[in-house]
């Protein structure tokens, strides 16, 4: 983490030497609210089925007196239809710095595009709750053959004595593009993830001596050619992922070290997109990915014996060996100025059997067990410049 320190404020200052601030004062309103549900219709033994239904608003004002930064305040709130009371309001404060191609984020992270993440390292719903808001430092580049996306999120700060860890995320994607000519290109990504638990104040007990600090390292890197037409583009997405616990006390997560990949192959055109693939995991955890892609059970059903005591089921439920065949298929087009409206479908034909037996429990996932959710997402945005002419 030092280093990532110091190698993000020397690069900073490096970019900044030499520019000139202009002093033109601006701001600008912005304002965006997502409508979202998203139905997910699972019955496996590792991902939860449930409705998210509900409205996510954003909300700020930026001013800036140049082009080289904008500061950001603003509020996110959310919504959760069939609940009397808001889920949450935040404060959104962020300061952003750009030269030529760098772009620097103090505060607020920018987690619009889940870092250019997979969903088996980033989970989608993570924009729809307040997940999606992460703080911590963050440095984007992009020009016509890279693209990166590098930050430090700390998750949960704690004070002296504080009975929980600190959690600190460290992640870096990176995307290589190679014009083969015209129509062929090929997209080379490569991600990192970190996740820490740890500190050196926090309360210790029998239950953590063991493992107080530990790290869950999260690795991926794809080879994905696409073939580009006037109007379409069809490619292949393969990925190879692996995942490493520094410690033998593997908590919650089970698994000390793990690998996994998925091949796809897909197509867009100018509204439409659909891919198909087959995922294949050993051992696979990740800290922030998609619940399907796991390989223990994420599901939180509470069951109680006669005696009102609760009955494990699925915390200790495991899936060493996981294959899916993935669908997804999306729609997405701007229905006014201000209006969008994304539709999404994700299917996962499972291919292992699984089983719980337990007193108060028994259920067999048999072969080609069939899930899938849906969601239908609209996006009012506004942007608007408060400056005088």
């Amino acid at each position: 983490m030092k280093t990532f320190f110091s190698l993000f404020f020397i690069s900073f200052f490096v970019a900044l030497n030499g520019q000139e601030i202009q002093n033109n004062e601006h701001f600008d309103f912005h304002f965006k609210n997502l409508s979202f549900i998203k139905d997910n219709e699972y019955f496996n033994l590792i991902a939860d089925g449930y409705t998210l239904f509900g409205d996510k608003m954003d909300a700020s004002i930026s001013y800036s007196s140049s082009k080289k930064y904008k500061f950001i305040l603003g509020f996110q709130a959310l919504k959760n239809f069939g609940d009397n009371d808001i889920d949450y309001i935040q404060p959104v404060v962020s300061l952003h710095i750009y030269s030529g191609n760098n772009h620097y984020i103090f505060g607020k992270l920018e987690t619009e595009n889940s870092h250019f993440f997979p969903a088996p390292l980033y989970d989608f719903e993570r924009l729809l709750n307040r997940k999606s808001l992460e703080y911590g430092i963050q440095h984007l580049f992009k020009n016509k053959h890279l693209q990166t996306d590098t930050w430090l999120e700390w998750e949960h700060f704690i004070y002296k004595g504080d009975r929980q860890r600190e959690r600190l995320n460290f992640g870096q994607s990176i995307s290589l593009f190679i014009d083969v000519n015209d129509k062929i290109k090929l997209n080379i990504p490569i991600e990192l993830f970190l996740h820490h638990r740890g500190g050196q104040i926090n309360l210790r007990n029998e239950e953590n001596q063991l493992n107080n600090a530990m790290v869950l390292m999260n690795a991926g890197i794809g080879f994905n050619p696409e073939y580009h037409s006037e109007k379409n583009m069809f490619g292949v997405d393969f990925q190879y992922f692996i995942n490493r616990l520094n410690t033998d006390n593997v908590e919650e997560l089970h698994f000390k070290k793990g690998s996994a990949f998925w091949l796809q192959l897909k197509y867009k055109s100018k509204y439409f997109q659909a891919q198909t693939g087959y995922w294949k995991s050993h051992r696979f955890v990740s800290a922030k990915g998609d619940d399907m892609y796991q390989t223990y059970s994420r599901r939180t059903e509470i069951y109680l014996d006669h005696n009102n005591q609760t009955i494990p089921v699925f915390s200790g439920y495991t899936e060493p060996n996981r294959s899916l065949l993935t669908f997804q298929l999306s729609y997405h087009r701007k229905l006014f100025e201000n209006l969008l409206l994304d539709t999404r479908f994700n299917g996962y034909f499972q291919l292992n059997s699984s089983e719980i037996n337990v007193t108060a429990y028994h259920f067999v996932v048999a072969d080609n067990h069939f899930d899938y959710s849906i969601g239908l997402y609209l996006t009012f945005l506004i942007d608007k410049n408060l400056s005088k002419n």
